[in-house]
């Protein structure tokens, strides 16, 4: 069934080129122009609660004080060093010579600007420390962190997006809230000045004074595209150099199209996650989680579905992690005991059945990522075969129909980072304590949250080992709620221009150093 329905995906992917599906009209390319389709948008140019800083960060715009690295560590970015000084402060040094691409000096008044700004007015930014945290400027370019307990994630947030975005705080105020007079302001510090944005796309140009030299590139062209095999016929047909988030189910036929390739890269810090809504029933039930948990072929999916380009997952965390613990498997006679043992009889039809009411599980999905559909194809085979009635549903925005009241789900998936900026503490704090903003179901286990309190507080790796460890076990094979179906990498389809291209990870897609091949 999944061969056939792989076969399937990758012929009407060969259809849909043959058929010259209508791609997206893009400039033409110049020596200095990078031309970029992705499908998600910048629709509100406010740093503080808009998608400007998460996407910005992606083309080269926004900079934060740490970063991500591919080797899996935060390195100080506009920040020259950060020390963690005693139990409960971290001394911030910011680099001599950054300046906003309005010309402006990035001092440590308006850094600090920037981070009380955030503090005010973004509820992630406000919810990334602990309550009673205080920035105070304790030197020429020092600002020290006090914390009112130990709290290990500070790298991970000095390095996130949408946290600590840094930003000329005066320029973003002048404009009150007419967002769209920061277009070209050159409010950031980063390689690329976000010049043009419209519902169709945006375009960045280089800024010649950046910090750290000068931008290989001249132009950036992003254009939003919904559509994935749109964004792949746009690279075919030259009008693009890039498309991001291409469906899996094209990589063998982009790999026998001569121009083309389908090019992976990052550090895998994620994939999609299955959250299960335990606040109804069925999946109020752990044995029911746990069914789902071991009906899931997970090698059948990263090998049929996916072709390979997604690694196979064994927990909540990609393998890449050392204390990544591998406790989730395919087990579907163990599936079946667990089902007996809440109840669910086989009915006349194989789905199962209690008190009357069939197995039926709803799984939400959303059109931007293109390999959800197969996926969840394949799962609804395989969890028929244990006697659950598994179908998906798609809707335009995921996170207000995981978070509202207006949608019934059984299970929502996302596509999202479980270590998030190299560590999973966040992960644990917005998703999965009974406290967290992106809670979705409501899910609540008071030792969980008692290991998350003492993962957020704890800094030694040979201390956090253990901690990390039980909470794995719990979530795994105990007390599931969120459930990994697959790790991914950064992928791309690009022209031969591009194609050494490698995405950076947590969507790095530009850099200063970004340039076509030839150029390298």
């Amino acid at each position: 069934m999944s061969k056939r329905m792989t076969r399937f995906a990758l012929l009407s992917c060969a259809s849909l080129t043959l058929l010259g599906l209508a791609a997206p009209a893009l400039a033409q390319s110049a020596g200095g122009t990078i031309r970029i389709v992705t499908s998600f948008t910048v629709d509100d140019l406010n740093p503080a609660v808009g998608t400007a800083s998460n996407f910005l960060y992606d083309y080269g715009a926004n900079e934060t004080m740490m970063r991500l690295l591919d080797d899996g560590i935060n390195h100080p970015w506009l920040l020259e060093a950060l020390e963690n000084t005693g139990p409960n402060t971290w001394v911030l040094t910011l680099r001599e010579g950054i300046t906003f691409q309005n010309g402006k000096p990035l001092d440590v008044e308006a850094l600090l600007a920037a981070i009380e700004r955030q503090r005010a007015l973004a509820p992630v930014s406000r919810s990334a420390l602990p309550e009673g945290s205080t920035f105070e400027i304790t030197g020429e370019r020092e600002i020290t962190l006090t914390t009112p307990v130990p709290f290990a994630n500070v790298p991970a947030v000095l390095s996130q997006d949408t946290i600590f975005p840094v930003y000329d705080v005066e320029a973003v105020e002048a404009v009150g809230e007419d967002w769209e007079q920061l277009a070209g302001a050159g409010i950031y510090t980063g390689p690329f000045i976000l010049e043009t944005l419209s519902p169709e796309g945006m375009t960045l140009r280089r800024y010649e004074d950046y910090w750290q030299g000068m931008p290989a590139l001249e132009t950036v062209d992003v254009r939003f595209v919904t559509d994935a095999m749109a964004r792949v016929l746009a690279v075919q047909n030259g009008e693009a150099d890039i498309a991001m988030y291409p469906p899996s189910a094209a990589a063998e036929v982009i790999a026998r199209t001569p121009g083309m390739h389908y090019v992976l890269g990052g550090l895998p810090a994620g994939g999609f996650i299955a959250f299960t809504n335990v606040s109804a029933a069925p999946m109020d039930d752990a044995n029911v989680r746990l069914a789902v948990q071991y009906g899931i072929n997970y090698e059948e999916i990263a090998s049929e579905v996916f072709q390979g380009l997604r690694e196979v997952p064994t927990g909540l965390f990609a393998s890449a992690f050392e204390w990544a613990l591998a406790g989730q498997h395919y087990d579907p006679e163990h599936a079946a005991m667990l089902l007996d043992e809440a109840g669910w009889a086989p009915g006349p039809d194989g789905i199962r059945v209690k008190d009357g009411e069939r197995l039926e599980i709803v799984a939400l999905i959303y059109p931007q990522q293109p390999d959800l559909p197969p996926m969840t194809n394949a799962m609804q085979f395989q969890l028929r075969q244990i006697g659950i009635d598994f179908q998906a549903r798609s809707v335009d925005d995921i996170n207000g129909a995981l978070l509202g009241d207006d949608v019934d789900w059984d299970i929502g998936f996302l596509s999202n980072a479980t270590v998030s900026w190299g560590s999973p503490d966040q992960f644990f704090q917005r998703y999965i304590a009974s406290s967290g903003d992106m809670n979705f179901a409501g899910y609540a286990n008071d030792e969980v949250d008692a290991l998350i309190s003492d993962i957020l507080a704890t800094v030694a790796p040979e201390e956090r080992l253990p901690l990390l460890t039980r909470v794995q076990e719990i979530l795994i094979e105990e007390d599931p709620y969120a459930i990994m179906t697959s790790v991914s990498s950064g992928r791309a389809v690009v022209n031969d221009r591009f194609r050494d291209y490698v995405p950076g990870t947590h969507n790095i897609f530009v850099t200063w150093e970004t340039a076509p091949s030839e150029a390298q």
